[in-house]
């Protein structure tokens, strides 16, 4: 469940506090509760520059040591989980008054300014190393520690150059071992002293038993289990005095009556399949008058005595317990309040992979044998459109492995009408005592691919391609001229209520702060700024296009593309704004590609057509991804002539260009092939027949939107496709024949793999498919 932004109401005070409070959720990091980039670095800025002359400052950059072990071994529940702890931990050691943040992944930051000496800088950063000690996992079981670089600096030093300093500092202690810190100053590096470290001989049992958060006994499995050993730890979270806690004690004396006889067998039954046991019960020390919550784990130990005897660890989860009671009572409320709506709730119980969904009125429908396995079930059972398998079971995959929260859209069967319609999923996990994800409660709303309107406007009235539905991250539209919005839809909830009294600027600077680089935050100006979109359409430029990374609200961060469109209401003369974020390529196998520096076209700033080559080998080399499509989108008329020649044939090229990677969505390829001709690698293709349908939806959704760029009435469009299997090299020659031929320039020869002059007539366009191996 998506957390929803608050209305701003009419009233100024209340619109005060409701922005101020908009500003605050923006500038925290959703995962760790911290400061986001973003923020960390503007108010280090500001405080840089009110520093007195005799002031010092220290930054300081905590990396998380092989927290890639962390994900790789136990999976993104424990990373999001040691990511929750870290910020726990920084914000324990760092006063209110100071700057800690999270900068992205498993890197931190904090920042000190008035009088920090070496002395408190090297005291921060051993506390850090000490206490960023976390101990994951239950059977398989990943130590994860931090490194730390701090620099101290007088004033005068700015942002850039203290994170460089730090960072480099950063980097030596990594290098010196890991689990340590390193210091810069005026005198240079400092690497901490080997004498901090004690050895682990030297910690007493005694005194760790006494301060572990968790109690430990020892109990005798004999024909009447019995306490035989408690440790301070455990007498004190019990609440009784340890002289006072008689021992040898029947575990009956303790243990909840409901909850004795599941206890002893699940103790038994670990004994008989020597696995560790688990179990949440009921205990009291004072004969019932109160009582304790408890999550035990068990496992049996070497010891002389003629019975089994198990190590137990104990934690008090009486508070989560409660918690668990809240959650209960609000899912019922939130589940009476969707049934007012649309809206459907779901939930996966993640330890048993049983799905539930329900009906308005509370109850569960069902959708085969009772509780449907997550996501089997649903894919075999055809609830999930072909189209959608390959990202609905990336979906639930993250979803079974603990991601804090997600959403997606998926084309899925409808109960009552027996059709398919595109739905919009979120959810939230919910965790356990010790964090570990237990479920996972959602939302499912059928998302609109158009909007009613009359005398064709809106533009975004028409249904949107299947292809940019799937891919939707955000879209909005919106009153440049009165800077309001009308529609608001962002990651799985639709907000379009809750904004009506919001300018569409602010939105915008929200939006623009959510950029994970703070470099590409000033890199699009343009996208960001009402009064320079008010301009660009009044110098003619209708479409911007852009990809960057984005920090999602789970705090993931991912690459989007950013396309806006221009358009004046035909009544009214106004100016609306249409905005739409796409996820880029969702399962990531392109960004790699993408970050080594891949060349673009200078006008249309698509991909050219060796970039394209490049990345379509790496696609086909992949055999198990099914079969490939290979095509040219031809656009006769495009280069223009007589008045529509010159500047104005760059900006009709360019808003093709925009429009093209709108409607293919972000899961394919798409390059430059010549300077009227378009090269679109789709990675993966179910069948022939839905292959051209796709394409035909394309062209008419182009055809639609530059309806009122100057020259677009001239254009006529012609698909040339291939489709083949994944065999390399064979396939990728096949698709891309005559790679190797050089012109006299060097480039490529104009030389069209496709049968175009063949292709079948589709009103103004043409679409001519060429079989190669369709499996």
């Amino acid at each position: 469940m998506k957390e929803k932004l608050p209305a701003v109401p009419e009233d100024k005070e209340l619109q005060k506090q409701t922005l101020e409070e908009l500003r605050r959720r923006a500038a925290k990091d959703a995962l760790s509760g911290l400061l986001n980039r973003a923020t960390v670095e503007r108010c280090i800025r500001e405080r840089l520059q009110a520093m007195a002359p005799q002031e010092t400052c220290a930054l300081f950059i905590i990396d998380l040591d092989d927290f890639k072990q962390v994900n790789d071994t136990l999976g993104h529940q424990a990373g999001d989980q040691a990511i929750r702890r870290t910020g726990q931990i920084l914000s324990s050691i760092f006063r209110a008054s100071d700057i800690v943040g999270r900068l992205g992944g498993d890197e931190f930051v904090a920042f000190l300014c008035g009088a920090p000496s070496e002395e408190l800088v090297r005291r921060r950063a051993a506390e850090i190393c000490e206490k960023l000690h976390l101990v994951l996992g239950d059977r398989e079981v990943v130590n994860l520690t931090a490194s730390v670089g701090a620099y101290l600096s007088a004033k005068g030093q700015s942002f850039e150059g203290l994170y460089q300093a730090a960072d480099l500092a950063l980097y030596k202690a990594k290098k010196a071992g890991k689990n340590r810190f390193c210091m810069k100053n005026r005198g240079g590096y400092q690497n901490e002293p080997e004498e901090v470290f004690r050895p682990v001989n030297a910690i007493s049992l005694s005194n760790l038993l006494e301060k572990m958060d968790s109690g430990v006994a020892l109990l005798e499995m004999g024909s009447t289990p019995r306490v035989i050993y408690v440790s301070a730890s455990y007498c004190r979270i019990l609440g009784v005095d340890m002289g006072a806690f008689a021992l040898p004690k029947a575990l009956s004396e303790l243990i909840h009556p409901d909850d004795l006889a599941a206890l002893e067998q699940t103790l038994r039954n670990a004994l008989e399949k020597k696995t560790p046991a688990e179990h949440v019960h009921r205990i009291s020390a004072d004969g019932g008058r109160s009582w304790h919550w408890w999550h035990i784990r068990g496992i049996r130990m070497e010891y002389d005595n003629p019975n089994p005897v198990m190590l137990i660890t104990a934690v008090d989860v009486s508070g989560f317990k409660d918690t668990e009671r809240q959650q209960e009572e609000q899912i019922r409320q939130l589940r009476t309040a969707l049934d007012q709506t649309s809206k459907r709730m779901w939930e996966v119980d993640l330890r048993t992979g049983r799905f539930c969904a329900y009906t308005r009125d509370g109850k569960y429908r069902e959708l085969g044998e009772g509780k449907t396995p997550f996501p089997d079930n649903l894919i075999e059972g055809g609830w999930v459109h072909p189209n959608s398998v390959a990202r609905f079971r990336t979906f639930a995959r993250e979803l079974l492995g603990g991601r804090a929260q997600d959403f997606g859209n998926f084309a899925v069967r409808s109960k009552d009408t027996g059709y398919y319609s595109w739905v919009s999923v979120s959810y939230r996990t919910l965790f356990d005592d010790v964090g570990r994800a237990v479920r996972a409660v959602g939302v499912l709303e059928e998302l609109p691919r158009g909007l009613g309107g009359q005398g064709g406007w809106p533009p975004d009235q028409h249904p949107m391609p299947e292809e940019l539905v799937a891919d939707l991250i955000v879209r909005m539209r919106a009153n440049l001229d009165l800077d309001t919005v009308e529609l608001l839809w962002v990651e799985g909830t639709d907000l379009s209520g809750q904004v009506q009294e919001t300018r569409c600027s602010q939105i915008l600077q929200l939006e623009r702060q959510k950029i994970f680089c703070r470099g590409e935050q000033t890199e699009f100006p343009d996208h960001f700024d009402r009064e320079r979109l008010l301009a660009l359409y009044r110098a003619g430029q209708h479409w911007l296009c852009a990809e960057y990374r984005r920090v999602d609200g789970s705090g993931n961060i991912r690459w989007v593309r950013h396309v806006l469109y221009l358009a004046e209401d035909p009544v009214s003369r106004q100016i609306y704004l249409f905005v739409y974020l796409l996820r880029l390529d969702p399962d990531r196998r392109l960004e790699y590609a993408i970050q080594r520096g891949a060349r673009r076209d200078a006008v249309t700033r698509l991909f050219d057509r060796e970039t394209v080559r490049q990345m379509a080998e790496t696609l086909f080399s992949d055999r198990r991804g099914g079969n490939r499509a290979v095509a040219v989108l031809q656009v006769n008329g495009l280069m223009g002539q007589g008045e529509y020649a010159g500047q104005d044939t760059e900006r009709l090229r360019y808003a093709v260009a925009a429009a093209l990677a709108l409607a293919l969505g972000g899961g394919c390829v798409l390059g430059q092939y010549s300077a009227h001709q378009f090269l679109i690698v789709i990675p993966s293709v179910t069948e022939k027949e839905e292959l051209r349908r796709r394409m035909e939806e394309t062209i008419a959704f182009l055809r639609r939107v530059l309806a009122a760029e100057p020259g677009a009435d001239a254009l006529r469009f012609v698909a040339g496709i291939s489709l083949c299997c994944p065999r390399p090299p064979r396939c990728t020659a096949r698709c891309f024949p005559g790679r190797s031929a050089r012109g006299p320039s060097g480039g490529m020869r104009r030389r069209t793999p496709w049968p175009l002059p063949r292709a079948r007539r589709t009103g103004r366009g043409s679409i001519c498919p060429r079989n190669r191996e369709i499996g």
